[in-house]
């Protein structure tokens, strides 16, 4: 390979990997399922996930139905929680919804560290056949996950890698 074939093969890498760290670290919201919201928290250490996690979780009514850790991740999944529809779920019909919380931490390259999202679920109740349906999250919805998040946010950057 030539100099001038070789300069072309790495500048083509570099533009690509330079693409996909820019989309990876443009949002911190990510949407990647028509019913589900996740949103980056930061990087915490698995003692203080393990604390605030139950901590914030029941702050805000949810109940821990599993909770799991293995090398390759900490896992924490809530029971779906009944609650009343937001004013603009309501515009659209909906008179009840669910949600369901799930915390994933992943290890990073630093022994001990996890990168960290919660990951948000959305169902609605059908007032017709009263069966439940995966629903995206509307404006209003995200806006309580966030409040959530905010919390989880704050907790990671005071109490995170301590």
């Amino acid at each position: 390979m030539n100099n001038s074939s070789f300069s072309r093969v790495a500048l083509l890498a570099f533009t690509v990997f330079s693409l996909a760290l820019a989309s990876c670290s443009s949002s911190k919201a990510i949407n990647t399922n028509s019913n589900t919201y996740q949103v980056r928290l930061g990087v915490s250490k698995q003692n203080t996930i393990d604390i605030e996690t139950p901590r914030i979780f029941t702050r805000f009514g949810y109940q821990i139905l599993r909770n799991e850790a293995n090398v390759g991740e900490i896992f924490y999944e809530t029971r779906w929680k009944k609650r009343a529809a937001t004013e603009d779920e309501r515009k659209l019909g909906i008179k009840q919804a669910n949600t369901r919380l799930t915390l994933r931490a992943k290890p990073r390259v630093t022994a001990g560290i996890y990168s960290v999202i919660l990951i948000a679920e959305n169902q609605y109740q059908d007032t017709e056949t009263g069966e439940w349906r995966p629903s995206p999250l509307t404006d209003m919805a995200k806006d309580k996950i966030k409040e959530i998040s905010d919390v989880f946010k704050t907790e990671f950057q005071v109490k995170g890698l301590n």
